[in-house]
């Protein structure tokens, strides 16, 4: 008797809510601020605005247990940029730090949407269908004689499929579509990368599959975030915060950093403050202090 497998298809639903112009009155150092419940068809919640030390912070609540998804808030106050955060369940904040604020009034502006996961069995056909599709997709790595692309990484030369790469990635997707040299000579030069890491890259985005992520994934993470390869970043993340100690969390917390990730950094930052005697006394600490915005924000989270 074959063993029963179940697939499921998922995607994403989004509910957004109209453009919420909020004016505040009479905001000094120590006010808090509340907005009204906002409903969602798929969430509630409200946002509170606290100032203190010239540091403005917007925190989310929410009415019932945590919602699936995240909200995805574009905010506007002042004069500063916009300001485009995730806020999911381990982050529920948005801070502006130094603002000095002095005037008494001032508007802000939300706009949020819900976005969040929907998942269905797929139908019998395709149930028996699927392993037999990818297995065919899975040969194409190894087939060059039907590969319209190739890929020069050091010594090693990928022959790949325009189609399946654009599939996964926007980055190769405008490569391909809009008329760049890589499209026209048929070839991307990948430097700064070892061959094996590019190799495991091509191989996810085949097979959707990786061995060894636990050895890989802290240069693994570089070339998914290239190539703008959610799916692959994110399961680099999950390992990296999976196998985070002592001695690695500076190193996972200056990639953080470098490819600007603060859901990862603040992973980083939560462990050294609940680790911090184990950690003080390690190199790794000497080492950090010469990436002075790491220290500062390190500083910063510390004083919290």
């Amino acid at each position: 008797m074959e063993e029963n497998t179940h697939y499921i298809e998922t995607t994403f639903m989004k509910y957004e809510h109209p453009k919420y112009l909020w004016s505040v009155e009479e905001f000094f150092d120590d006010t808090v601020k509340m907005s009204p419940m906002f409903l969602l068809p798929s969430c509630s919640y409200a946002v509170t605005m606290m100032y203190r030390n010239d540091d403005l912070v917007l925190q989310f609540d929410f009415k019932k247990n945590h919602y699936g998804g995240y909200l995805f808030v574009i905010c506007n106050i002042l004069h500063l940029e916009q300001a485009r955060q995730i806020i999911d369940k381990a982050h529920k904040i948005i801070k502006y730090e130094d603002l000095m604020l002095d005037e008494e009034e001032f508007d802000v502006s939300l706009e949020v949407a819900h976005i969040f996961p929907v998942t269905k069995q797929l139908p019998d056909f395709k149930l028996k269908q699927l392993p037999t599709i990818m297995k065919h997709i899975t040969t194409l790595q190894t087939n060059s004689e039907l590969s319209d692309l190739s890929i020069y990484v050091e010594d090693s030369v990928f022959p790949v499929h325009k189609c399946i790469l654009a599939a996964q990635s926007p980055i190769f997707r405008s490569m391909f579509t809009i008329g760049m040299k890589e499209q026209k000579d048929k070839k991307i030069y990948i430097t700064d990368v070892a061959k094996e890491i590019c190799n495991s890259m091509l191989s996810y985005i085949y097979t959707n599959k990786l061995n060894d992520l636990d050895n890989i994934a802290d240069n693994l993470i570089f070339i998914a975030d290239m190539y703008n390869i959610q799916d692959l970043v994110e399961l680099c993340k999950e390992t990296l915060v999976k196998n985070m100690n002592a001695e690695n969390v500076f190193d996972t917390l200056i990639i953080a950093d470098e490819l600007h990730m603060t859901d990862l950094e603040l992973h980083c930052l939560h462990y050294i403050s609940k680790n911090r005697r184990n950690i003080n006394s390690k190199k790794e600490y000497e080492e950090i202090k010469r990436y002075s915005n790491i220290v500062i924000k390190l500083v910063d989270f510390m004083m919290e």
